[in-house]
């Protein structure tokens, strides 16, 4: 009994854990996503002067 909930506790810590590692990369993503959309921002308004 005290096996089978340790596992389904250590089940649960991992899980969260890659979800919380699938947050970080997706935070990564949008954020170098949102740089290089402010970068090409930057580029059209220099095109503009």
């Amino acid at each position: 009994m005290t096996k089978v909930f340790i596992n389904k506790a250590s089940f649960a810590t991992s899980t969260i854990n890659g979800f919380a590692a699938w947050m970080s990369i997706g935070n990564a993503i949008t954020t170098i996503w949102a740089n290089n959309d402010i970068n090409r921002r930057d580029l059209n308004l220099n095109d503009l002067w």
